[in-house]
């Protein structure tokens, strides 16, 4: 937030002496993150006999899913009846959409990028790399939304094919989601 917050102070000239140390530490500290997080993920993934593409994935999930390790539990203190959407509990209930379950990483991905731009443009060197990396970092939440998708899919059929092996599961199973992403969607014409 450092970086987002200084990045419009630096465009306007506002800067005072103390902000350039700010920038630098915060691009410091978060570049020196980064770092180690993917070499902690890169040594113990390789010695189990991942192979780099693996654990770039990993790390790329990793990164997707930081703001929500790290500052998730904020919500809850701004509303407390908020449900965690994060896992694959919607087989009979609607999917809660992507934009609204994403839109915090967005605006900080979106407000990260500005700032490695705004940045740049001001002559910094290490903060504009760290606000570039975590910019797409926040928003590799769509990378691990592909990813879940999947998941959901299969949830589903398995729980669709549970549910005809029951004796009366006609209620429930009217409610099964076919695909739980295109709530609210038309149906796909039969040309496509």
């Amino acid at each position: 937030l450092t970086l987002i917050l200084i990045a419009p102070l630096a465009a306007l000239g506002w800067m005072h002496p103390y902000h350039p140390y700010l920038a630098v530490l915060s691009g410091f500290t978060l570049t020196t993150f980064v770092a180690l997080r993917f070499g902690t993920l890169f040594y113990s993934l390789r010695h189990e006999g991942h192979g780099l593409r693996g654990i770039t994935l990993a790390f790329l999930t990793h990164l997707g899913l930081g703001w929500i390790f790290a500052a998730s539990w904020i919500r809850c203190l701004i509303d407390h009846r908020s449900p965690f959407v994060r896992t694959n509990k919607f087989l009979t209930a609607a999917v809660p959409g992507l934009v609204r379950t994403t839109l915090i990483e967005a605006a900080l991905g979106t407000g990260l990028l500005a700032a490695s731009v705004i940045l740049t443009l001001n002559d910094f060197f290490i903060a504009p790399i760290a606000a570039l990396v975590f910019g797409v970092g926040r928003l590799l939440v769509y990378w691990v939304w592909w990813q879940v998708r999947a998941t959901l899919r299969l949830t589903a059929s398995l729980g669709r094919q549970a549910l005809q092996s029951l004796p009366g599961p006609v209620v429930v199973l009217d409610t099964l989601q076919e695909d739980p992403f295109t709530v609210g969607e038309a149906p796909a014409s039969p040309e496509t």
